[in-house]
């Protein structure tokens, strides 16, 4: 039977299969996404809501704006663009948005230590810059994220915070959603989390919290345009639709709304379209390789584990180094050795925000990394052990759990027919998968791998961009099979289990 099927329809088959399969073990309880007293996903059939029909109806219309250029004998790509736009948005702000509480689930994900702790320790600092330069000493004391990370992501919110309380027309347009989406005030929100959570919020807090609760996923949604055109240049204008249309619908991207963690993707992959960019020795290739440094140093500053992404990048450019060296030749040594050079305006860009840092600012970055990695180490060891086997073993799964059952056949197709592959895609996934080993061996992160390496994920995608075109799935009907079955997946997981763990049921029941 499967003989009678393309290449591209047994992949797409294959992921329905898997993702269908995921699903149902999930509905039955056969499968529980949690491993006891380590790394846990609350488990439970949450309430719908006719809400919901707006990230389904958004999904819909990906897939007619993605049906309709794959069949024009042109396609038309900015269609799919605002398509896969409002897609990433109705489904990372819709789906929490659409939950008994409302609006309020999105403010209470930015003020709930269990999924976001830097906003909190933000509003206990009056003088958070002063905070921040006495980071070693007083990590031991902090709330739980912001114990174990750079200073930079508590700075961001209280400086979004900051910029909410000076701007009277975001509170106006804060009270005015609160009102319209939960029929409650922030004041009310703030009287009952208060008493929930032990907290001392006013008002104006909840509102800050919901304007930054807005804002991440909005920016997660904003990557769909340099995904698009990085994987145009990788795999061509049609592998680039279904690559932008399958970011839209990464379930992680969509789960963890709303967190910080939205904002790396678009990080990333201006890092990676900037690289690409300066390895090509085209005009401007200095000046694009010494930005995506300095957007290098800024994802580090706000997260250590940044550090990953500003790897891969490197190594991108290393392996194109090594690939123009191979080939012989006088011009391959010297654009071999022009990319080298550009290798060294990456870094140095990168060195020179940490470096800004450290002394502009004061901030002892050092000496925040080195308390760091002894929490962490103290956490994974003895206040929750997380096994070093178990988890290496465990965090690929749950990556591709929240890359996506679609994106990772994607994935593991193109490294089965890479000899087919051609183009700089495969290194961007050589690049992605050799530095995530590593951090895999290495047991520097230990779970949750869906939420702190969502910025690889689009990495990865982009990598096989080259194969889509390769293994011909840019056709409708496969094409159109896999990014239904990633997006029912996003959506329909997200009713099952939630990522931020048991605390949300009263917010979702």
């Amino acid at each position: 039977m499967l003989k009678r099927f393309t290449l591209a329809w047994r992949l797409a088959l294959g992921a329905t299969a898997v993702t269908a399969a995921f699903l149902a073990l999930v509905y039955t309880g056969l499968l529980r996404l949690e491993v006891p007293n380590q790394h846990w996903f609350a488990h439970s059939h949450y309430t719908w809501s006719a809400l919901l029909l707006f990230p389904f109806a958004a999904l819909g219309l990906l897939l007619a704006a993605l049906a309709g250029a794959l069949r024009a004998p042109r396609a038309r790509a900015h269609w799919v663009l605002g398509a896969a736009f409002i897609c990433a948005c109705a489904c990372t702000i819709g789906t929490r948005a659409a939950t008994p509480s409302g609006i309020v689930t999105i403010a209470s994900t930015i003020i709930c230590d269990g999924s976001n702790s830097y906003f909190n320790t933000a509003v206990d600092s009056p003088d958070s810059l002063a905070l921040a330069r006495e980071y070693p000493q007083r990590m031991a004391n902090l709330r739980l994220h912001a114990a174990t990370q750079s200073p930079g992501a508590m700075l961001l919110h209280a400086a979004l915070r900051r910029w909410y309380l000076r701007s009277p027309a975001l509170q106006g347009l804060m009270e005015s959603l609160l009102w319209m989406c939960s029929y409650t005030r922030t004041s009310e929100v703030a009287d009952v989390l208060n008493r929930l959570w032990q907290l001392h919020l006013s008002g104006p807090d909840v509102g800050a919290a919901t304007m930054i609760g807005l804002l991440f996923p909005l920016l997660g949604a904003l990557g769909v345009f340099p995904v698009f055109a990085l994987a145009r240049r990788l795999g061509g204008g049609r592998a680039a639709l279904l690559i932008t249309a399958l970011y839209a619908v990464t379930p992680s991207l969509t789960w963890f709304t709303s967190s910080i963690d939205q904002l790396y993707p678009l990080l990333a992959t201006c890092i990676a379209l900037l690289l690409y960019h300066a390895a090509r020795g085209r005009r401007g290739s200095w000046a694009a390789a010494s930005v995506a440094g300095l957007l290098a140093g800024l994802g580090i500053f706000l997260s250590f584990g940044f550090v990953v992404a500003g790897a891969i990048g490197a190594l991108f450019v290393g392996l194109a180094a090594c690939r123009g060296l191979g080939r012989g030749g006088d011009r391959a040594a010297s654009v071999a050795t022009a990319q080298l050079g550009i290798l060294g305006l990456y870094a140095l860009g990168a060195f020179a925000v940490l470096l800004a840092v450290q002394f502009g600012l004061g901030i002892d970055l050092v000496g925040v990394a080195r308390v760091s990695g002894d929490l962490r180490t103290k956490l994974y060891l003895h206040d929750l052990p997380r096994p070093l086997l178990t988890w290496a073993l465990l965090n690929p799964v749950e990556f591709m759990i929240g890359l996506g059952w679609s994106s990772s056949v994607l994935v593991v197709a193109a490294l089965v027919w890479q000899r087919r592959v051609r183009g700089r895609g495969i290194l961007l996934l050589w690049s992605s998968l050799a530095v995530l080993l590593l951090l895999d061996l290495s047991g520097a992160a230990r779970a949750e791998w869906s939420r702190l390496l969502l910025f690889a994920m689009p990495l990865c995608l982009l990598g096989a961009a080259g194969a889509v075109r390769t293994l011909r799935l840019t056709q409708p009907g496969p094409a159109m099979l896999l990014v239904l079955a990633q997006g029912l997946y996003a959506l329909i997981g997200y009713q099952l289990f939630d990522v931020w763990g048991y605390w949300t049921i009263p917010f979702r029941s």
